[in-house]
């Protein structure tokens, strides 16, 4: 799983998109919402850093590191990126049952 530098990749076009919860460090009630799908453009699954701003419009986010996505189509599943969610997941000590799926607040 790589972390690509913002200047390198300032925008990402997701396909085959979600967005999960999971809870914020420090506490059970506030929780932070993070945008994952597919990157077709160097075909791989993708799980961004926190959202920060939403453009329902547009369909397009900013997140905390600065980077902008476009969420392309309808959302749906992806296996790179349910893989990719899957080990970010395990990387920052996230249950499964923990992350909730909350794409129907982005449509």
């Amino acid at each position: 799983m790589s972390v690509w530098n913002v200047s390198d990749e300032a925008t990402v076009k997701l396909s085959s998109w979600g967005v999960f919860s999971v809870p914020r460090t420090g506490t059970t009630v506030r929780r932070d919402h993070h945008f994952f799908g597919y990157n077709a453009a160097i075909q791989e699954g993708r799980v961004s850093s926190k959202i920060v701003k939403f453009y329902p419009p547009s369909m397009r986010g900013v997140t905390a590191s600065g980077r902008k996505y476009e969420l392309l189509g309808k959302p749906g599943h992806n296996s790179d990126a349910s893989y990719v969610l899957d080990k970010w997941l395990q990387i920052n000590g996230v249950k499964p049952e923990e992350a909730r799926d909350v794409t129907e607040e982005y449509l």
